[in-house]
């Protein structure tokens, strides 16, 4: 198994955390129109 480079485990970390932004953005809007109207 070959050990990940920096560069690319940076992106791993930048794609993750996009991920995870998109998730949540996603949810505020999902329960904001379930909730509210």
């Amino acid at each position: 198994m070959q050990p990940l480079s920096p560069q690319l485990l940076n992106k791993t970390k930048v794609y993750k955390k996009n991920l995870f932004f998109s998730i949540m953005s996603f949810l505020l809007i999902y329960f904001q129109r379930h909730f509210l109207f």
